[in-house]
């Protein structure tokens, strides 16, 4: 009996091994799955949707994808049959899932992971256009507009065997939505119309570094206009407008009116408890909203609240 078992010993080595090679030698597209995070701060949930994924489609990003950790190379022809090193576009599916092609127009030749099990990196970029690779292949950077909402998504690896985890899409600035109104009708004769409102972003310029995610905002300061089409008061509540900054425990606000008053306002920005928030770094990935109330003395005081990041809360360029 033991003689049989033996017998047998050799055929059953040798159909592991044989399955070993089959799987070695099969291809793995390479398909990711996407979330946004939303705003972790606030306490009480909000039920409202995600602004980037509906019912028929998701995120558009670009997803750069290397085998040189945390250097990536914009090359327009990757080589068959894994087409890496490649910076890709990446449209996700409702449920956030997505298969990567080198054409995602004819959804044609997919990117696939090498079948040696070599390690693949990627980084996910939003949106999918406006960012500069660096000269050492390192670092993205790009121009903070005031409109254009910045993510990052921090680098993953997989391989054939261990495919590359959920990708979760972090903001990287801060959004302040301005709200105003006078607190009498004396205060809006007082004032006159209000022409124009801007907000100093504190930077201009975002870098990321593709390996270990840090991120740094540089530049100078500039304007960033919320509204310029004069308007007049009115006790009741009116939303002019939002900007997206580079993150700040503290803003300036200049507001002028017809009546050539102008007026500098320094918000500082508060958790939903009213306390200050401890840096600039705190503010990135949350929403402000600004209250600007006008007194009949000519003065401004400021409030602001903490909101989620949902699709109440944003209006997407």
């Amino acid at each position: 009996m033991m003689k049989n078992y033996i017998c047998f010993l050799p055929i059953i080595l040798l159909f592991f091994s044989c399955s070993k090679e089959n799987m070695s030698n099969e291809t793995r597209d390479i398909r990711l799955k996407a979330t946004v995070e939303a705003s972790t701060a606030v306490s009480t949930k909000s039920v409202a949707a995600s602004p980037y994924f509906d019912s028929s489609s998701g995120l558009k990003t670009s997803v750069w994808f290397s085998t040189v950790d945390g250097v990536y190379e914009d090359n327009p022809s990757p080589a068959a049959p894994t087409y890496i090193p490649y910076h890709a576009q990446v449209e996700y599916a409702s449920d956030g899932m997505a298969t990567v092609y080198k054409d995602p127009v004819g959804k044609q030749f997919p990117l696939t992971y090498p079948t040696d099990n070599t390690m693949v990196y990627c980084v996910g970029l939003y949106p999918p256009t406006g960012w500069e690779l660096s000269g050492d292949n390192k670092s993205v950077s790009h121009e903070i507009d005031g409109i254009t909402d910045l993510m990052y998504a921090n680098q993953q690896n997989g391989s054939w065997q261990t495919p590359i985890p959920e990708q979760v899409y972090k903001h990287k600035l801060t959004l302040l939505k301005i709200i105003v109104r006078s607190t009498s009708f004396d205060a809006g004769d007082s004032w006159g119309k209000i022409k124009k409102i801007t907000v100093t972003n504190p930077s201009d310029k975002i870098s990321i570094d593709l390996s270990s995610s840090a991120v740094t905002y540089s530049g100078v300061e500039a304007p960033l206009v919320v509204m310029d089409t004069p308007m007049d008061l009115d006790i009741i509540a009116q939303e002019k407008g939002q900007v997206l900054c580079a993150p700040a425990k503290k803003y300036n606000i200049i507001v002028e009116s017809e009546k050539s008053y102008v007026r500098d306002v320094d918000v500082i920005l508060e958790d939903e408890a009213g306390t200050p928030v401890a840096s600039d770094a705190d503010a990135a990935g949350k929403i402000y909203i600004i209250n600007l109330y006008f007194n009949s003395f000519n003065n401004i005081d400021a409030k602001c609240s903490l909101v989620p990041w949902n699709e109440e809360n944003i209006e997407l360029n």
